[in-house]
């Protein structure tokens, strides 16, 4: 638990990768966006840099592309959980009022038109950390993945109520705790591709 936001997240994992880590797996939530519903867990393959910090760590056309080992990992605790989740692209932003969350007509106005980008291209559902994560525990030489669960509905702002929320936090702890432990050749393959 590192609090909110791209800068944070990479201070952590930055911090981190100095002391020796070599796998991070960041575990959150997110809003969803259709097809996702509330409460499904996303495991992010790649995400949309939207997000300033991971500028200052990678050029502008890096990618941000979740580790493959370690997604597999996931993948694996999260079919064995068969708790529903989806797989794919997401997108990181700052501006959680003025691009995720709109609260105001001028907001709303900007969010339904990149709503329908992001449906063109498929994206999952949007957070503020992800891109970064990945982008730069990659640059860093770091195995980066993200799993969240999704709280709140994108189109609807309708969230996932308290006791659900919690027991699906938990689940998404489990699941990535196990997802952690059942790969313990991590080490091995950034060694191997170093």
């Amino acid at each position: 638990a590192f609090g909110m936001g791209a800068p944070v997240a990479v201070i952590v994992l930055h911090e981190l990768a100095r002391l020796g880590v070599r796998a991070v797996l960041r575990l959150g939530t997110m809003m969803s966006l259709p097809p996702t519903r509330l409460g499904e867990y996303v495991l992010a393959d790649a995400a949309i840099r939207g997000e300033a910090t991971s500028g200052t760590y990678v050029p502008p056309d890096f990618p941000a592309v979740g580790d493959h080992h370690l997604g597999h990992a996931v993948r694996t605790e999260l079919e064995r959980s068969g708790r529903p989740y989806r797989a794919g692209l997401v997108a990181s932003y700052d501006g959680f009022y003025t691009q995720m969350f709109p609260l105001d007509d001028r907001s709303w106005s900007t969010f339904r038109t990149s709503q329908e980008t992001w449906k063109s291209l498929g994206v999952l559902g949007l957070d503020m950390e992800t891109s970064a994560v990945l982008a730069v525990g990659r640059g860093l030489g770091v195995r980066a993945a993200s799993l969240c669960l999704t709280t709140v509905d994108g189109p609807t702002q309708q969230r996932l109520d308290d006791a659900a929320r919690e027991e699906g936090e938990l689940e998404l702890c489990r699941i990535g705790l196990d997802a952690l432990i059942a790969a313990p050749d991590l080490e091995k393959h950034v060694d191997d591709e170093s």
